[in-house]
């Protein structure tokens, strides 16, 4: 028996073990249902925010997704903080970015979801950081910090599982490809 035939598979099962039930398949499809509209709902939103903050930033002006303030001190999360026409254009190109990442996940090429799928996992990555390090530099971090916290952390969880489900799948020959064989 050869290695491939006896790695095991996203939920830790070799290939020769039982197929699923009608059980399992129902709630394996149901979580990756549940994390396909928390990531995409996310992505959608921030990119157009990201367009919305490009527009006004061009215009003259600051924005930013997280900010933290301590009396007249603030703080806003590194890479979510758009101030110039410099801040405008990173903020345009992370909407394009998390855009394409989004549509790469839709391409029948398993490197090109793989891709997007890393770049959707970054994208969610970045604002969890911020809000960690925002939380960190608050000395009395409010309840609204760790609410933020903890809905970035769903969200690049569900980036993450996402990611994996593409990541276990096996790479399907592009059409017209002859098997070896």
């Amino acid at each position: 028996m050869s290695q491939a035939a006896s790695r095991p598979d996203l939920f830790g099962r070799s290939k020769d073990a039982p197929k699923p039930g009608l059980r399992e398949k129902l709630s394996v499809g149901l979580l990756s249902l549940i994390t396909a509209l928390v990531v995409w709902s996310f992505a959608l939103g921030t990119a157009a925010q990201c367009f919305q903050f490009a527009v006004a930033v061009w215009e003259g002006g600051t924005r930013e997704f997280m900010l933290a303030s301590i009396g007249s001190l603030s703080f806003s999360a590194a890479g979510l903080h758009y101030e110039g026409q410099w801040g405008a254009l990173l903020a345009g190109t992370q909407g394009l970015v998390v855009l394409l990442g989004l549509g790469m996940t839709l391409s029948p090429g398993t490197a090109m979801r793989r891709f997007g799928s890393l770049v959707l996992m970054a994208w969610a990555g970045l604002w969890l950081a911020g809000g960690v390090s925002l939380a960190m530099e608050v000395p009395n971090p409010s309840i609204e910090d760790f609410a933020r916290i903890g809905a970035t952390g769903v969200i690049f969880l569900c980036t993450m599982y996402r990611t994996a489900r593409i990541w276990a799948s096996r790479k399907k020959p592009a059409k017209g490809a002859k098997s070896k064989g």
